[in-house]
């Protein structure tokens, strides 16, 4: 079963009406680290982590389709997980700069749900934050070859698609055999 997301430009354009400083990108990433940790997070809670004060109206309404097609996805177990990021026909600078938002913005979540000591984790999960790390961290990337540059975000994107899915089974199986025990 594919599951859409809400349009990057429809949900990015509402929330800078609400928050100039933090893009689409940057907030989908939050809003799966928090899942990942906290499968079982309310959505009013982590919004509530998230905004100044409770969404109203058209963004509302965007941030529920976001954080139910997002907590469907990644519970759904059939690997279909996405990041909001820009559709294919933005330019690829905005891409990848989206692409740095989204994986700081997973890291954020993580932090907001207690995880702050990733080298903790078990597997490849520590290896796996500190790449998501260098995504966020970069300010740049080499634009030359347009076919190759493509081809590399491309990679990125599927990159931390599994990056995402691994994070979120690996925390959930470190859950269930640590009883009530917290990962935080």
């Amino acid at each position: 079963m594919s599951r859409q997301l809400p349009d990057y430009d429809t949900v990015n354009d509402a929330l800078r009406r609400v928050m100039p400083d933090l893009d689409a990108a940057e907030l989908h990433g939050q809003l799966c680290g928090m899942l990942c940790v906290e499968p079982a997070l309310r959505e009013a809670d982590a919004l509530g982590r998230l905004m100044p004060s409770p969404p109203e109206g058209e963004i509302k309404e965007l941030l529920h389709a976001l954080w139910t097609t997002s907590r469907a996805m990644l519970e759904g177990g059939e690997f279909d997980f996405q990041p909001l990021l820009p559709d294919d026909e933005a330019r690829l600078e905005s891409r990848v700069e989206a692409l740095g938002h989204w994986a700081q913005g997973f890291l954020l979540g993580l932090d907001r749900m207690g995880l702050k000591d990733r080298k903790k984790l078990p597997g490849e999960l520590p290896g796996i934050a500190e790449d998501l790390g260098k995504i966020a961290a970069a300010e740049s990337y080499a634009l030359d070859d347009e076919e190759q540059d493509e081809n590399a975000y491309m990679e990125l994107v599927e990159y931390l698609r599994v990056a995402v899915q691994l994070f979120r089974e690996e925390l959930k199986n470190l859950q269930a055999g640590e009883g009530t025990e917290t990962i935080h």
